[in-house]
This record gives C-alpha cells, structure tokens and sequence, in this order.
C-alpha cells in the first residue's frame, strides 16, 4: 500500500489564491457598479461600499 501524507499547502499558494478572489470580486463589484451608475447620480465609491463586502475596504 501506499503510503500518502498529507501536506500542508504552501502559504504563498494560499496567498495567491486569496489576492486572486479578490480581485476576481473586484471586478464583479465593479462591473456591477458600472451597470447601476449608468441611468443613476449616485457616486461610484457608495455603490462600491453597498456593493464590497467589508473586508475588503
């Protein structure tokens, strides 16, 4: 039989992953944002901060 570990990822992997959601979040806010403030005078900073989720701020 085999014998498999279990390893730990490597913090940098789990890094990049992280920076990479954010930005793929990012730009759904903003395309979204972009979307909502086309027929509307609201600022584009509200709409992102009703529209991130409060750790990213």
């Amino acid at each position: 039989m085999a014998s498999q570990s279990h390893q730990e990822p490597d913090p940098l992997d789990v890094l990049q992953n992280m920076v990479n959601d954010v930005l793929v979040h990012t730009g759904k806010a903003l395309r979204a944002s972009r979307k909502d403030a086309q027929g509307s005078t609201q600022s584009t900073q509200s709409t992102l901060k009703s529209k991130l989720p409060d750790g990213i701020l």
